[in-house]
């Protein structure tokens, strides 16, 4: 609709629109007024100033960065460490929990007390998004790692919750799941294959944004050793120890399947989460969608022959 020329308000409205390259409306309804402004957006980049250098690789986190994780899977707590490492944070300030039901309910206590002692140090804290805890074979619980991140910023206060980088770590990716986890912490970090030289260009932005006025290029000749690893991928061993948990639940007193498929059914979900930190190829792609084929809020016809097969291709993949 076309807005009205005897309104100063509205001629100065359109003039900024125009500026802007676009336009803008009024319409005037019986019990509101809508006033409607279109015009182009540039997705926003991070403009490096003078503290900011331009190779990435002189990238590196200050000295007085703390990392903290959380994850219900041995392997990704592995991971997390060799992580840690890579970004040159000494083991004695890593904190990698989530081994059982008491260490993820406790986390964000545990967060809070360590945030509290030290107050000028920076941290880096990543979180699994489904964090299941096993009561017994038939039981369990799952806390969303999203939740604790809102919750521990909150519980934390503007000022040190200024000191922290908070990420959600998910295999699931949706456009829907992005939005809930950027809602609720300041980044997302897909659960995927990390190359070694990846690492970097992956956190980096993040942590730029977060904490420009912290960034320095490393000194030559004052640098950690490397870690001894080039890409961040499951172990076979570790792989094939979950698959053998997970048989153990399936063919233990099958009468008892239906009732422990929950159980079952998340522990698909984390294998498919540590099966997405290997390289993508075909064979992986196709444990991955045998995997989803399976998976489900109520126990699948035929379940056992059918894990049975997606065991044997998950198999096929370790081998490889």
């Amino acid at each position: 609709m076309t807005i009205p020329n005897h309104s100063d308000g509205a001629w100065i409205s359109r003039k900024c629109a125009k500026t802007l390259g676009g336009e803008c409306s009024i319409v005037f309804e019986k019990d509101r007024t809508v006033f409607t402004l279109r015009c182009p957006a540039k997705v926003f980049e991070l403009k490096k100033n003078s503290t900011m250098m331009d190779d990435l690789s002189n990238f590196a986190l200050p000295p007085n960065t703390i990392g903290i994780a959380i994850d219900d899977s041995r392997i990704q707590r592995k991971l997390m460490h060799k992580f840690f490492s890579l970004l040159k944070i000494p083991i004695k300030d890593q904190i990698v929990s989530g081994a059982d039901s008491e260490e993820i309910l406790g986390f964000n206590d545990l967060v809070l007390k360590q945030i509290r002692s030290n107050p000028q140090a920076y941290y880096l804290l990543i979180a699994d998004e489904n964090l299941d805890m096993v009561d017994d074979t038939t039981h369990h619980r799952t806390v969303s790692g999203s939740v604790l991140i809102q919750k521990l910023r909150r519980d934390l206060g503007e000022e040190l919750e200024g000191r922290m980088l908070a990420l959600v770590r998910s295999a699931n990716d949706s456009s829907v799941d992005l939005a809930v986890y950027m809602s609720r912490a300041h980044g997302f970090f897909p659960k995927a294959p990390i190359k070694k030289d990846k690492v970097i260009e992956v956190l980096a932005p993040m942590w730029m944004r977060r904490f420009p006025e912290t960034v320095v290029e490393k000194k030559a000749g004052n640098e950690a050793p490397d870690v001894e690893v080039d890409i961040f991928v499951s172990s076979a061993a570790d792989l094939m120890q979950t698959l053998d948990a997970i048989d153990a639940l399936c063919y233990q007193n099958e009468a008892m399947l239906p009732a422990r498929w929950p159980v079952i059914w998340e522990k698909l979900h984390g294998l498919k989460g540590d099966l997405k930190t290997l390289n993508q190829n075909m064979l992986v792609t196709h444990a991955l969608d045998s995997i989803e084929e399976i998976r489900g809020r109520t126990l699948p016809p035929d379940f056992l022959e059918k894990w049975k097969s997606t065991r044997t291709i998950i198999e096929a993949v370790i081998k490889c």
